[in-house]
């Protein structure tokens, strides 16, 4: 199982969904000759902006706010990416032995859930929690749900001796 964070990695599950990646959007015109205007950054933003069906519980949601007045250092980003890219929990270690809470939307495209089922075992002290109206972002699409699951969760630890 790899987990790759790239348009190709979207679920089947939604080939409808899926299609409207960049469609209907003000995003959707990145043609060559606008790309050659734009700086890497700014190319990076536009086009996850456009990808935001496989990002968000709603497909057309636009993101862009959250990169106002954002400078992120580009190298780490891409190095971040090849990670994503290449990381394979498959091949991972063997066993993970400290509490894990993995949160989880529906409608997460770039990560689906379901890649989760044949590994979860790996992590034997996971909490699992599938968000129904999230997609990549639970913690800003379903705030007070998240929060109520993280905070059971660490509370759970607390008197569990962690």
């Amino acid at each position: 199982m790899q987990f790759a964070y790239t348009r190709s990695s979207t679920s089947t599950e939604c080939p409808a969904r899926r299609a409207t990646v960049g469609a209907g959007t003000p995003l959707a015109g990145l043609t060559p000759e606008v790309r050659a205007t734009l700086s890497s950054g700014e190319l990076f933003v536009r086009e996850y902006v456009a990808s935001g069906p496989m990002y968000w519980y709603d497909p057309t949601y636009d993101c862009s706010w959250l990169w106002e007045g954002v400078a992120p250092d580009w190298p780490i980003v891409e190095r971040l990416f090849e990670l994503f890219e290449t990381y394979d929990l498959a091949k991972g270690p063997a066993e993970i032995t400290v509490p894990v809470l993995i949160a989880h939307g529906r409608y997460d495209y770039a990560a689906p859930y379901t890649l989760w089922d044949d590994h979860r075992h790996k992590l034997p002290r996971h909490t699992y929690a599938l968000f129904d109206r999230s997609g990549h972002y639970p913690p800003l699409e379903e705030p007070q749900r998240f929060e109520q699951k993280l905070f059971g969760w660490v509370h759970g630890l607390d008197s569990s001796g962690g």
